[in-house]
């Protein structure tokens, strides 16, 4: 019975120390290691503690210097835009949605304003900021030399990845921004006090009807 204990622990031994030199072997135990903050940083964004993934890569974090330029930039795209309340699935997921049909609605071409909609419980002026910060760091990450909108031009993968990444963030900017204004301007006497959505839904019905009379 003895025996049996003894080699228990002499397994158990055995796998701590095949755990360790395997964790050297791929750089986790070195908490700074390019390979230990890719996997912070990867579990971080992936449990949404963006602010965690922002704080070990900017400058001064403890995975700033542990990262490629380009990416350390990509991670803190997605960090801001995830502390804006977006990710892009979503954001994709908001774009593709509004250009639906309402069921039993006689509006037309209002797509915009049902993507204004679907986002406006998440913009406010940290989102806005946080969104602007994304729209850096992807434009950081492409470089002065790229050109988004020339497509044709650009044969990298990776980049073309990032522009439309960057297209998608710029999207969602100028959503937040025109959320913002109908939020300011607020939608009538009749809308005080109402929400952003409320807001947004009186101001495009008031004036895609003022359009559709003029044009009649």
């Amino acid at each position: 019975m003895k025996w049996i204990k003894l080699a228990g622990l002499f397994i158990i031994a055995a796998f701590l120390v095949w755990s360790c030199n395997l964790s050297e072997e791929v750089g986790l135990s070195n908490s700074d290691s390019r390979e230990a903050c890719e996997y912070k940083v990867n579990y971080a964004l992936d449990k949404g503690n963006y602010n965690d993934t922002i704080k070990m890569l900017e400058e001064g974090g403890e995975c700033y210097g542990a990262l490629d330029r380009k990416s350390r930039d990509l991670n803190l795209a997605a960090a801001y835009l995830g502390r804006a309340g977006f990710t892009i699935p979503s954001l994709v997921d908001d774009i593709l949605s509004s250009g639906e049909e309402e069921s039993g609605s006689t509006r037309k071409n209002d797509a915009y304003s049902r993507f204004l909609s679907a986002i406006s419980d998440r913009a406010n002026g940290d989102a806005l900021n946080a969104l602007h910060q994304a729209l850096k760091y992807y434009e950081d990450a492409l470089g002065k030399e790229v050109d988004c909108s020339n497509a044709s031009a650009i044969t990298d993968p990776i980049l073309k990845e990032i522009c439309f990444l960057k297209g998608i963030t710029q999207v969602a900017t100028a959503g937040t921004s025109f959320a913002l204004l109908f939020e300011s301007v607020g939608g009538g006497e009749e809308e005080e006090g109402g929400s952003i959505q409320e807001m947004i839904e009186f101001w495009t019905s008031e004036k895609i009807g003022r359009a559709t009379r003029l044009n009649s």
